[in-house]
């Protein structure tokens, strides 16, 4: 009985060998697997035939599809390319370098626009003569009337706009409208390009940031008055944060997930490198078009991302063009010293499966955030936190480039954001999303109250006190985003983000002028911010913690009534 099974698939192999055999004949058996037999007629037949003899026979069930590995775009960046190597550098190094460059769309005017002391020119004197500055030869003559010429003090700058185009008394409003211009156009800048990346691609909008942003600062080298160096301005704003925003995805879908959350928040530093790259160079160029000039020579290296740089593999998979994403990461893995094997597939991803709420949650559009009260409460909170922390980030920044240590102030101010980002990036996982938001929040809202009624007789004491409210405000600034996208669930995160990155530009279009209130009452700049900062993040501390959680897929998980593992 136990070798009635392996006689029949003995047999059951025979006949099918014998019908495959040229010879239609069992004896054939030993022939067609190149063995002789006895009956030598029939090997004398086989030699002298002209029929060559049949191949080999395959196995039917040892095709391509065992051959072929289907990953998912994950375990292949994790896996095969390696978590980290030489191509990460590589491609880390290009884009924090397009990323940086946003600093100098952004605040190179501080340098450029800058307004230095200044009085009515008397007696044709082109010497600048401090003792007027308390007098009422300001923005008029000795005989009172309306001065037409002034003498600029040379000392912090040798030129700006605001002084080559007189941007000073009845024109001094003009200044604070080009601010607001200005961060305008990160709005409209941050909604295109954000666009543009999902259509054309991560490295061809790069490269086109890159371009518009070089562009805009060599023309501004040779603005012939204040409106086309206020609009080339705002073209650069608006390609600067291009240039940052769609860095940020770029090296983020080509971040291993093992340290996508942590990396993601260190993200943000690039800006502040950019930011004392910018202090540094304008510090030694005093002249505000060789200023202009030398900031768009050096940006127009950056144009080269488009031959340089590999597009991301999960924009072009998203794209169904996974061949191309192949060839992405195989050039990921030759600069790791890595083989990805030919055999390798990408994985397509399948829609979400319904389970048994799934007729509700097709329903589930932007609308939902107003309707689920959870959610609006969550959203109402989450913007306000946006407008209040890009409000101080700027706000302070700008603030602090009033006077003559604009140099020494600029610097520390640019500087102090690295650690913020460190700190965060390191509590984190220890201490959740909320606690970060909302003690960092506060602690800056603290410091700039404080700072606001520290006597002016002791500026070290409140430029310190201002210093650790910037590293507070840029704490909460890297936890905000990641925070946010987890507390929505999927078919509504992306209009989440959408609407505080929105209601967060509003901020940043009040920062510019928020320095101008001192004319009213000299602390309330500072008091205004720190009110705003302390508010926020005691609002934050309402919202609920999503350690340890997975990210929310329906209206249900996002309640987070249940906890479960949170994957990065």
């Amino acid at each position: 009985v136990s070798l009635k099974q392996p006689l029949e698939s003995l047999k059951a192999l025979a006949k099918l060998q014998a019908a495959n055999c040229h010879h239609g004949d069992t004896a054939c058996l030993s022939c067609c697997r190149g063995e002789s037999t006895p009956d030598s007629t029939s090997t004398s037949e086989h030699s002298n035939s002209s029929t060559p003899p049949p191949p080999p026979l395959q196995d039917e069930y040892k095709g391509s599809t065992e051959e072929v590995q289907f990953h998912t775009l994950d375990q292949i960046i994790d896996e095969d390319i390696g978590a980290f190597g030489f191509f990460h550098l590589f491609i880390g190094f290009f884009a924090v370098c397009v990323q940086g460059s946003f600093a100098t769309g952004v605040y190179a005017s501080v340098f450029t626009d800058f307004t230095p002391d200044y009085h009515c020119n008397i007696n044709n004197s082109s010497l600048f003569n401090r003792s007027r500055l308390d007098s009422d030869w300001i923005c008029s003559d000795e005989y009172g009337d309306i001065c037409t010429d002034w003498v600029y003090d040379r000392s912090v700058v040798e030129s700006s706009a605001s002084q080559e185009f007189n941007i000073v008394c009845d024109k001094a409003a003009l200044k604070s409208l080009s601010g607001i211009l200005r961060m305008s156009g990160i709005l409209v800048g941050s909604f295109f390009f954000g666009w543009l990346s999902d259509v054309v691609g991560r490295v061809t909008s790069m490269t086109l940031a890159s371009t518009i942003l070089a562009s805009a600062q060599m023309l501004t080298a040779f603005a012939w008055d204040y409106l086309t160096f206020t609009l080339l301005n705002v073209l650069s704003a608006g390609s600067g944060v291009g240039c940052f925003i769609v860095g940020f995805v770029y090296l983020f879908e080509w971040i291993s997930s093992k340290y996508r959350t942590k990396v993601s928040i260190m993200l943000q530093s690039p800006f502040a490198c950019g930011y004392m790259y910018l202090v540094l160079v304008a510090y030694f160029i005093r002249n505000w078009r060789d200023l202009q000039l030398l900031l768009a020579i050096v940006n127009m290296v950056l144009i080269s991302a488009r031959f340089v740089l590999p597009e991301t593999a999960r924009w072009l998979s998203s794209k169904g063009r996974n061949e191309d994403a192949l060839h992405s990461l195989q050039f990921g893995a030759r600069m790791n010293k890595k083989c990805l094997s030919e055999k390798i597939r990408i994985a397509e991803i399948k829609g979400e499966k319904e389970g048994d709420n799934g007729s509700e949650e097709k329903n589930v559009n932007t609308w939902t955030l107003v309707k689920e009260r959870f959610l609006l409460i969550r959203l109402l909170i989450l913007s306000w936190n946006w407008i209040v922390v890009t409000m101080c980030f700027y706000g302070l920044s700008l603030s602090s480039a009033r006077d003559e240590k604009m140099y020494e102030n600029m610097a520390a101010m640019a500087a102090i954001e690295l650690p913020g980002y460190i700190i965060s990036s390191m509590v984190i996982d220890c201490w959740g999303r909320r606690p970060i938001l909302s003690f960092f929040q506060v602690l800056g809202g603290v410091c700039c109250i404080c700072a606001g009624f520290i006597p002016l007789e002791y500026p070290t004491v409140k430029l310190i006190l201002c210093l650790f409210g910037k590293m507070g405000v840029s704490a909460g600034f890297a936890v905000v985003y990641l925070y946010t996208a987890e507390l929505f669930p999927t078919k509504v995160r992306n209009s989440a983000l959408g609407l505080c990155s929105t209601m967060a530009r509003f901020g940043g279009m009040v920062a510019p002028v928020i320095g101008d209130l001192e004319v009213i009452y000299v602390p309330l700049p500072l008091l205004l911010m720190g009110g705003c900062s302390v508010t926020a993040g005691a609002m934050a501390a309402l919202l609920p913690e999503t350690q340890g959680r997975s990210l929310p897929q329906t209206v249900e998980e996002a309640k987070f009534t249940k906890k479960t593992t949170f994957s990065s």
